[in-house]
């Protein structure tokens, strides 16, 4: 039931013919994941980037 909903609401595009479920899963989610990655990667960057503007701002100062 709440699959129909999904399929006829336009969330779900599964082909049923030679996926498994995991295959359907990745599709369904891959973009969150990528969008993950992606902040992820962003997190991590960020205090090696706040780091260096704080040793410039340092030497511009003191």
């Amino acid at each position: 039931m709440l699959r129909k909903d999904l399929l006829q609401e336009g969330w779900l595009e599964i082909s049923c013919k030679n996926t498994s479920p995991a295959q359907s899963i990745m599709r369904i989610f891959s973009s969150f994941f990528i969008s993950c990655i992606i902040l992820l990667m962003h997190i991590r960057e960020e205090p090696y980037e706040m780091k260096i503007s704080r040793t410039v701002l340092e030497r511009r100062f003191f």
